[in-house]
C-alpha cells in the first residue's frame, strides 16, 4: 500500500461554455466560493463573467447565459433557485443562502 502525505490535489476546475442563440460564448471556469453556491453567489459570478467579457455581448445576454450555464453544472442550485422564488424571496438578492450546495 502506499502512503500518500501531504496535502491534497485542489480540485479540478470545471469548463464552462455558455451559449447564446446557438453560438458559444467565451469560455468560463468559475471558483467555487468558500461557501458553497447559491443562487446569489451564482448570478454575481455570472455578473462577474459578462463584466469580463463585455466587448463580445450585451451585459444582460453574457449574465443569463452564464447564470444558465452554471444551473446545468452545479447540482441541485436550481432547486434552491425555485424554492427561493416559491418564498417569495429574490434569490439574487440574498446575502446568504441557509443551505448552501
Amino acid at each position: 500500500m502506499i502512503r500518500r502525505d501531504g496535502p491534497a490535489r485542489p480540485a479540478a476546475r470545471v469548463v464552462l461554455t455558455p451559449t447564446y442563440k446557438g453560438a458559444e460564448l467565451p469560455a468560463w471556469s468559475p471558483a467555487a466560493p468558500a461557501g458553497g453556491w447559491t443562487p446569489s453567489t451564482a448570478w454575481a459570478a455570472a455578473t462577474a463573467y459578462a463584466e469580463e467579457h463585455e466587448d463580445v455581448y450585451t451585459p444582460r445576454v453574457l449574465t443569463t447565459a452564464a447564470y444558465r450555464a452554471l444551473l446545468g453544472a452545479v447540482p441541485g442550485l436550481h432547486r434552491a433557485d425555485v424554492v427561493a422564488r416559491l418564498e417569495r424571496r429574490d434569490p439574487r438578492s440574498q446575502a446568504a443562502d441557509p443551505a448552501p450546495f
